[in-house]
């Protein structure tokens, strides 16, 4: 088969096969994540702390040492730090939109990645990214995980992954006030 109805049809399958390939490579959430793509923990991280303010679930996502730093913080608990995440994530989001919509758009890359260790960064749109260090944990290591976070997993975790290192991006929150323009004259309170 050849002549103009043939090329428009290469074109096309061309065209469908690089939108889908994106897709895998992780623009926003075109693709779903395989429990071996580090990816996937992130985008379920995100999702249960910022999307759904499930800090149990979230809590799950992350390695018995990222818990720990956690559980010593001025939350007193993982769960509850991450109960709390919701306005922590970079760009065009208020803690007084919806929910849901806070972890949507994001754009997840690879960085790194050896069989036990990886790097991913989410961002939105042209903001700076959130960086997350991860471990891939064994079979072995998945079932200590689970028996030692029985009160944390709100839910399937679908990944052999654990974010090891990042999990405090989304507890810290700049309260900052923000700076009065250039010019503008301010008087004390009180």
């Amino acid at each position: 088969m050849s002549g103009p109805g043939a090329l428009r049809r290469a074109a096309t399958t061309l065209v469908v096969g690089g939108v889908l390939a994106a897709g895998v490579t992780g623009c926003g959430q075109a693709g779903k994540y395989g429990p071996d793509d580090p990816r996937g923990a992130v985008n379920q991280l995100l999702n249960a702390a910022i999307g759904q303010a499930n800090g149990q679930r979230a809590c799950s996502l992350l390695s018995v040492a990222a818990r720990e730093r956690l559980d010593a913080g001025p939350a007193g608990s993982c769960r509850q730090a991450l109960n709390n995440s919701v306005s922590s994530m970079p760009g065009p989001y208020s803690s007084t939109d919806d929910a849901g919509r806070a972890s949507t758009d994001l754009i997840y890359e690879t960085v790194s990645q050896t069989e036990d260790r990886a790097v991913v960064t989410a961002r939105r749109g042209k903001n700076p990214p959130f960086t997350f260090r991860l471990v891939r944990l064994t079979a072995q290591q998945l079932d200590q995980d689970t028996a030692a976070s029985q009160d944390t997993v709100g839910g399937t975790v679908d990944s052999e992954w654990r974010i090891d290192r990042g999990e405090k991006q989304l507890v810290e929150v700049d309260d900052t006030p923000p700076a009065p323009p250039a010019g503008t004259a301010t008087t004390p309170a009180g």
